[in-house]
């Protein structure tokens, strides 16, 4: 290398003074004179904004105090409320800040009414009497009659005076169309003068109110579209008032008369002769239900679906053959059935009618083939035979109640199993059936895949049902649920089971908290992911030293946290097998020390001790 080149390298670079210059005159400017009046403190502010670089004649400093200037200016302004005397040229005028208006604190009344009966609507009638309360216009939306429409004093019966429910009923008058006072028995004379205000009920239910006669009847005339009534339990019904349902609510199609002391058959008959789109009858514990005349006008109207006769001791096998054939039925040669029309019931209630047997449901069977609910609870006559010739001819059946029926035993079972309605079967009470065991219980859990309730109290099962159950339930699979969580797929009651151990129960909470296998991934397609089926558990009422573990180890399963669930059975079973194990060595304490005093004692009866020697005593 050269002299020369080298002293050219080592020689300093000498900035160009044109850069520092343009650098120098290079001031910040806003992008748009509007944002600058939100303030130094604003998102928008001055300061920050570097949108626009001018170019303007003048030092940096001149330029970086004329615009701290006109920031603080406006800031002034602002903070004033006021605009500046000697507004600065370049600074341009802006419009009068937005005064925020006064919102009135009652926003009601600046609403339309139809938007505040709208806004109303959401509320409950319990935070509508409350709402009334506030002033006197917004009581008068809140007692609207557009409110009441539904009245149901389900969730508030016992807490609202009659006054009040008085004033509620009288001021909605004919808005109110669902009308429920079950359980109201402050009303009493007063509703007598509102009812005439009542016109347009389309449901009424009067259970349990203590109600007059005349205030029923007047109740009755003035609504004549009337689809639902609930009569249950009441003192004032009678057979007058029943003449009055059947000439004035021609429309009926849902009537509950139960325990109603005061009347009979007769007036059940009336009703079923005019209201000829009655669908659902519940007359439980009627007296003289065994009419003939009665029961031949069900017959012949054939358009009861839901019949609920629970109670009627004075039914016999007998009146359910006049039920469903009538009382001259004209009996088939070659089938050697009657040639009567199949009735169209789909619900039957017969719980404790003490007076029927097998004969009674042989006169059923071929003759419901709709029937979705039977409830033969407390029917103590019923046998195997009588109720597997009837489940032969039951297809749709889903609910099946036989509680407290001691005659049934696993053979039954054993049939229900086999039976056509048994993939369709959903609850089953056989609760205090004695005879009832794994042998019966095992292949019904087994068939019986859409089984969702099932109560076994007071049964001789065991844990290897539980076990079976356990297994079957785990199996289910729903093919349209995209939910990885569990959900409880069967309600197995076992109370006072003296044959279900710690040990079968352990089995049932181990199945509910077993890991599956949730996604799937395609061989064909890896970006294909398939959920799989959701898997159902067990909700298991037991003996109540247990209980509270079983929900707790429910809740945790439902939660999807299987690790907690896990631990907790782990952690009880281990307190089980404790428990066990000092109960057992107690018990072989006291089997010692019983034998080591039967040794001690002589067989004397003066209980004197034997000598312990180590020789033989000589007589």
């Amino acid at each position: 290398m050269s002299a020369s080149t080298a002293m050219l390298h080592d020689a300093p670079v000498v900035k160009r003074r044109t850069r520092r210059r343009l650098l120098n005159r290079i001031g910040r400017a806003s992008s748009s004179p509007h944002l600058t009046e939100l303030g130094a403190d604003g998102q928008y502010s001055a300061r920050n904004s570097v949108s626009c670089i001018s170019l303007a004649t003048g030092s940096r400093h001149a330029n970086t105090e004329r615009h701290a200037a006109r920031i603080a200016e406006k800031d002034a302004v602002i903070r004033n409320g006021m605009s500046s005397n000697a507004p600065t040229a370049a600074v341009p005028r802006t419009a009068p800040l937005l005064q925020h208006r006064n919102i009135p604190r009652n926003f009601l009344e600046i609403l339309p009414g139809e938007i505040c009966l709208q806004v109303l609507g959401y509320l409950e009638p319990k935070e509508l009497i409350r709402c009334s309360m506030v002033n006197k216009a917004l009581g008068h939306l809140c007692f609207d009659g557009q409110l009441w429409s539904v009245l149901d004093t389900g969730t508030f019966y016992k807490k609202i005076p009659a006054y009040q429910l008085t004033k509620l009923i009288s001021l909605s008058g004919s808005f109110i169309r669902y009308l429920n006072l079950r359980g109201c028995v402050q009303l009493q004379n007063e509703f007598y003068a509102i009812t005439a205000t009542c016109n347009n009920l389309v449901s009424a239910s009067l259970e349990g109110c203590s109600l007059s006669r005349p205030t029923v009847h007047r109740l009755i005339t003035n609504n004549n579209h009337l689809i639902h009534l609930n009569v249950s339990g009441l003192e004032a019904v009678t057979n007058v008032t029943c003449k009055h349902i059947a000439e004035s609510c021609r429309q009926l199609t849902t009537l509950d008369i139960s325990f109603c002391a005061n009347m009979d058959a007769r007036g059940i008959r009336r009703i079923v002769e005019s209201c000829t789109f009655l669908t659902d009858l519940r007359a439980a514990e009627c007296l003289g239900i065994d009419d003939e005349s009665t029961l031949e006008s069900i017959f012949k109207t054939n358009t009861l679906e839901r019949l609920l006769l629970g109670g009627c001791d004075g039914l016999t096998d007998e009146s359910i053959r006049i039920l469903v054939e009538g009382i001259e039925a004209d009996i088939d040669p070659l089938t050697d059935r009657t040639t009567a029309p199949a009735r169209r019931l789909k619900h039957l209630n017969l719980s404790k009618c003490r007076g029927l047997t097998d004969l009674a449901l042989k006169h059923l069977a071929y003759n419901v083939p709709n029937l979705e609910g039977l409830e033969l609870s407390h029917v103590v006559e019923l046998t195997d035979e009588g109720v597997s010739d009837l489940l032969r001819t039951i297809p749709k059946l889903s609910h099946l109640d036989l509680e407290e029926c001691s005659n049934i035993t696993n053979d039954m079972l054993v049939e229900l199993s086999k039976a056509q309605c048994a993939k369709s079967l959903r609850h089953l009470q056989l609760s205090f059936c004695e005879n009832v065991s794994d042998e019966g219980m095992i292949p019904v859990i087994k068939n019986c895949t859409a089984l969702r309730n099932l109560e076994l109290d007071n049964t001789r099962i065991t844990d290897a049902f539980l076990t079976e159950a356990s297994t079957a339930v785990r199996s289910r699979a729903s093919s349209n649920s995209t939910s990885r969580k569990p959900r409880v797929g069967l309600r197995l009651v076992c109370f006072d089971c003296v044959n279900v151990n710690w040990t079968g129960i352990q089995s049932v909470l181990s199945g509910n908290s077993t890991h599956t296998t949730d996604l799937k991934i395609g061989k064909s397609n890896k970006n294909s992911i398939n959920l799989a089926p959701c898997r159902e558990v067990i909700h298991l009422k037991c003996y109540y030293g247990w209980q509270k573990t079983a929900d707790q180890h429910l809740k945790l399963v439902l939660r999807g946290d299987m690790a907690s669930a896990k631990w907790l059975e782990d952690r009880w079973a281990d307190h089980m097998t404790s428990n066990e194990d000092t109960t057992q060595s107690s018990r072989r304490r006291r089997r010692r020390a019983r034998e080591a005093a039967m040794l001690d004692f002589d067989d004397n009866l003066d209980g004197r001790r034997r000598r312990r020697t180590g020789g033989c005593s000589i007589m």
